[in-house]
């Protein structure tokens, strides 16, 4: 018995409508999700992704029935494998303390375009699952990365106050967004009232942010800054 799909395998204008739109589909929705988390590569970019895929291989079995065989039709396949690596690698970054981001940005791009390959071939059933998996991995995996997995970052602040200030004031800060003193090092004098300090923290990386703006907010602090 055909399956729902298989009048859908061949080259017909109903296959290709019904191939795009399904790779449109799926890649967006991959790219929804990471867009409303405010990663750098987002709907339209994974929508992209996804139907450029689909593109070479439909051009790929193109190629194949209106000249024949004339090679590998995964060659055109492959170097969409490895020419993604371009675009991921824009998303990637490292920040001050050498921590590397946007590497689960760079593999979902990596796989919206294997599922846009699949998707381009005609295997439906391989690219509407492939596109479940990913998604269920952005969006429930990233819950328990949050919670179980991910470590915490280490990062310096330097602190340059004069006599106004009362340290217990940094500290209740540090301890309201769940930072950690490891050392305090460095108390310098700098002239006849200002001192400074470096302060050598662990907690989470979104907390770094608000805690800038909080201590330089603090009075007797005239700058507070990540290094």
């Amino acid at each position: 018995m055909l399956s729902f799909f298989e009048p859908l395998r061949y080259l017909t204008l109903e296959a290709l409508i019904i191939r795009f739109l399904l790779a449109l589909l799926c890649g967006g929705l991959i790219g929804f999700q990471r867009g409303i988390r405010k990663h750098p590569a987002g709907l339209r970019t994974y929508a992209l992704v996804s139907i450029g895929a689909a593109s070479v291989m439909v051009v790929s079995q193109y190629l194949e029935v209106a000249l024949g065989n004339i090679g590998d039709l995964s060659r055109m396949g492959a170097q969409v494998i490895s020419g993604i690596g371009f675009l991921g690698a824009g998303t990637v970054i490292v920040t001050g303390k050498s921590q590397v981001k946007g590497l689960s940005t760079a593999a979902g791009l990596w796989a919206s375009a294997c599922m846009g390959l699949a998707i381009g071939a005609g295997y439906y059933e391989a690219g509407i699952l492939m596109c479940a998996l990913i998604f269920a991995v952005l969006v429930g995996l990233n819950k328990i990365d949050e919670n179980f997995i991910k470590t915490e970052i280490n990062i310096n602040i330097f602190v340059e106050f004069d006599e106004r200030l009362e340290f217990g004031s940094i500290v209740k800060v540090l301890k309201a967004n769940e930072l950690g003193i490891n050392e305090i090092a460095d108390i310098i004098k700098e002239n006849g009232r200002n001192r400074s300090m470096i302060i050598s923290l662990s907690g989470k990386d979104d907390s770094i942010g608000s805690v800038k703006m909080e201590l330089n907010e603090l009075e007797g602090i005239i700058y507070a800054e990540q290094i």
